[in-house]
């Protein structure tokens, strides 16, 4: 199951990742296309961008803590963060940075909404007044960014992609975390729905994984969503987010569903624009002006298959 970066990376290729099945099936799988099959290049995303660098700074608080290092400060994860978000920001484009408010972002804020998430990790308390980093510590880090390929359907391309840490508690039960960044907590309420798929393919693939042998099935595992503030909203701090979901037996048959329903697009070229989707719009699709405004990027024809040849 765990493989180094390198050989992750080149290994993903013809793998599903749950967020591909989200974009071709609940968002707008030309979008998917567009980046995926087709190839055309894609500028960094400033939500992105900030969720990246943050999870760059927990790998390297986790990473040296599995390998017995001394721990990086606060201070140290912060100026981490800093330089990376200042060395890419200006390749995002403008119409990708304007917040809700209609203001105009600047790298400036980037690195402090990335600075909010690394001190609401590792200093906000959750409502159990234990801090995101605190719960971490009480666990022994089995594997920090594992990756995964799984075959789950037959006849289809496998399902992949990195956990972001496994872990172990002193009665030996197994935990799956996954670190996210949210302005708000509106997408992560505390019941986990809406999230199911994701924990499942982690989970079952631990399970197949010859790597954990003591995770025999789902009930032997436990998925985290860790969630950390881009934004404080008011001069204190508000609290950090923990969200549990146990995966079950009929979650890996729905997201089994899921696959084939992917696969039947992929197969028969079924993509289309969803300017319906909540995520249409310039400040989160790069291909928006070439597919709604201009029309370069519009749906499949000779010119376009000429013009963005994979």
């Amino acid at each position: 199951m765990t493989a180094k970066q390198s050989e992750a990376v080149s290994s993903r290729a013809g793998a599903h990742h749950q967020s591909s099945l989200e974009t071709i099936l609940d968002g707008c799988s030309w979008q998917y296309y567009l980046a995926n099959v087709r190839n055309v290049p894609t500028p960094p995303k400033p939500h992105a961008l900030i969720g990246t660098t943050f999870h760059a700074a927990v790998e390297t608080h986790e990473t040296a803590r599995m390998l017995g290092q001394e721990l990086p400060t606060l201070e140290d994860l912060l100026d981490q963060a800093e330089e990376a978000i200042r060395k890419d920001a200006d390749l995002v484009p403008i119409e990708m940075m304007r917040g809700k408010d209609g203001e105009d972002w600047t790298a400036e804020d980037l690195v402090s909404m990335c600075h909010n998430a690394i001190r609401n990790w590792y200093i906000a308390p959750a409502s159990d007044g234990v801090t995101n980093r605190e719960w971490l510590m009480k666990l022994t880090p089995i594997a920090i960014e594992p990756y995964f390929r799984l075959e789950l359907v037959e006849d289809a391309d496998p399902i992949g992609g990195w956990i972001d840490g496994v872990y172990q508690d002193e009665q030996g039960k197994i935990y799956l975390v996954d670190q996210k960044t949210a302005g708000d907590f509106s997408r992560w309420p505390l019941d986990g729905k809406g999230h199911r798929f994701q924990a499942t393919m982690y989970a079952t693939a631990l399970v197949l994984s010859e790597d954990f042998p003591q995770v025999q099935n789902l009930d032997d595992v436990q998925m985290h969503y860790v969630i950390s503030r881009t934004k404080t909203g008011t001069a204190r701090m508000e609290k950090a987010r923990r969200v549990v979901v146990q995966p079950e037996l009929d979650d890996v048959a729905l997201l089994g569903d899921r696959i084939r329903q992917v696969e039947a697009i992929i197969k028969h070229k079924l993509y289309a624009p969803n300017p319906t989707w909540n995520l249409c719009s310039p400040k989160y699709c790069p291909f928006y002006n070439g597919c709604q405004i201009t029309g370069e990027l519009r749906k499949p024809d000779d010119e376009f298959m000429g013009r963005y040849r994979a």
